[in-house]
């Protein structure tokens, strides 16, 4: 008898576990049939539920088959509020995790598809969601499983609330000087002509793509900020890529910097004992670039400047040093492609270690009467196309070369350019200029000269004066000679 009712209990087990399964699968073709009719995170929670009460029910049914489990499990849930209180410790998290997931299927702050950005800043696409936690999709295979409970109470970015369509936030930063208008144009030409973005921005007609917005003044750079569009078809990472990939091309065809974060060491000697020591370190018969002629109207300078990116790569700098490197030998001859007529120079770069020296040799003749026509066309007496910390320093070279009287000043007529100018020797025509001595004095006049002021903000938007250790600039006559020093 013992042997029979066992396996009567043994058949009921199995009975209960094919209709349970059953259940399960009918409650799951139930919540199908709705979902095709209505769509909602809170269906698939729901169905998760039933599914588990109807679990919860089969197993309560099979236990209560065994009097002695039901005895026993009277007993320790009667007998102690011990027992009781620890299971109930037990299952806090379970619990909130639950409730949470249930909050989540009311008021619904996602759906299954949207793209949410968390407050941590990991964003990613919403896959599932469970009693228990949410899914969501990162890039390629990556997966995040986050708690309902955690979900529930941080707040949240929904890049898709209500929309059938997906939205991912750019920012772009550019130079302070850059032209605002035309930046915002360029990003949002690329943007239109990617293949994986769609106008998504609701107008009373339609919809269009999202503007270009400029949104803030960061400490080094302007902040331009868009939404772009896509279908939830589209894979997020490959949308990025190609949207990211298009911008900075079309910043490096249309001239738009995109600044970067430097170390600028300045040190505190005078212009003429730090000119010594670099001289000592850096005309040592060291490998670099060898000697080549370049020419204002811009013969030579494209090979220069691909000599010297390459010196770079040989002595194993990083991409970013590599791009600095490039940086100053181009904005080394932007200057000299605006020197007055056809001028020739020699190039070359010394190099020892990560240690380089720019160095651009020419003759620059000059005259009182081009000179005055050059200043002609200010009535202030100033060359007012010389723009920029480059401009500001071509314009000081035409004043050095010019022919000096006996009894004039040797700085008459460079302003505040001629802080760190100094006379070489005796000579009358021989003058150096150190832009380590320029920057003291400039920031020596701060906030009591306005001409320091402006020249004091030139030198923060400059290229060459926030990437470069020192500019030195040689004079002796109609000869000049402009290095550049950089340590990486």
């Amino acid at each position: 008898m013992e042997n029979s009712s066992l396996f009567h209990h043994i058949l009921i087990i199995l009975g209960v576990g094919v209709l349970v399964w059953v259940l399960i699968q009918i409650n799951h073709a139930i919540f199908r049939r709705i979902q095709r009719k209505r769509k909602g995170i809170e269906i698939i929670f729901f169905e998760r539920v039933t599914s588990v009460i109807i679990v919860v029910i089969g197993i309560i049914f099979v236990l209560s088959l065994f009097g002695g489990i039901k005895s026993l499990w009277r007993t320790l849930l009667g007998g102690t509020a011990i027992v009781s209180a620890v299971l109930a410790f037990a299952a806090q998290d379970i619990i909130k995790d639950i409730l949470a997931g249930l909050m989540i299927s009311m008021y619904k702050p996602f759906e299954i598809g949207n793209r949410i950005e968390m407050e941590d800043g990991m964003a990613g696409i919403v896959m599932d969601i469970t009693m228990r936690h949410v899914v969501l999709k990162l890039p390629d295979t990556q997966v995040v499983i986050v708690p309902n409970s955690r979900l529930n109470t941080m707040r949240i970015r929904n890049f898709s609330y209500h929309s059938p369509l997906r939205a991912k936030e750019f920012i772009f930063n550019i130079a302070y000087g850059s032209d605002v208008e035309k930046a915002q144009r360029v990003i949002l030409q690329a943007i239109i002509e990617s293949k994986y973005t769609i106008p998504g921005k609701e107008k009373l007609n339609g919809t269009e793509y999202a503007p270009v917005y400029f949104m803030e003044f960061d400490s080094s750079s302007l902040r331009l900020v868009t939404t772009v569009y896509y279908a939830q078809s589209t894979p997020t990472e490959v949308m990025i890529s190609d949207v990211n990939l298009r911008v900075n091309n079309a910043f490096q065809k249309y001239g738009i910097e995109i600044p970067f974060t430097y170390i600028n060491v300045i040190q505190k000697q005078e212009a003429e004992t730090v000119q010594t020591e670099e001289e000592a370190e850096f005309t040592r018969n060291v490998p670099g670039v060898p000697l080549m002629i370049v020419t204002s109207h811009g013969d030579g300078m494209q090979e220069a400047i691909d000599a010297t990116a390459k010196l770079g790569t040989d002595c194993g700098l990083q991409r970013k040093d590599i791009l600095r490197l490039r940086l100053l030998a181009e904005e080394l001859f932007g200057m000299m492609r605006n020197l007055v007529g056809n001028v020739e120079a020699s190039y070359w770069v010394w190099q020892d270690k990560k240690a380089f020296a720019i160095h651009l040799q020419a003759a620059v003749p000059m005259n009182r009467e081009l000179r005055k026509q050059l200043l002609s066309v200010s009535s202030s007496g100033r060359n007012e196309a010389a723009k920029g910390f480059m401009g500001k320093i071509r314009d000081l070279i035409y004043v050095m070369s010019l022919p000096t009287d006996p009894d004039e000043s040797f700085q008459q007529g460079t302003g505040v350019m001629g802080m760190g100018l100094s006379r070489r020797g005796t000579s009358a025509t021989s003058y150096t200029w150190s832009m380590l001595k320029y920057k003291t004095e400039i920031a020596n006049n701060k906030n009591t000269n306005s001409e320091a002021d402006e020249a004091w903000d030139e030198l923060e938007k400059s290229i060459v004066a926030n990437i470069a250790d020192e500019v030195r600039i040689s004079m002796d006559g109609p000869t000049v000679e402009i290095k550049i020093f950089k340590r990486f």
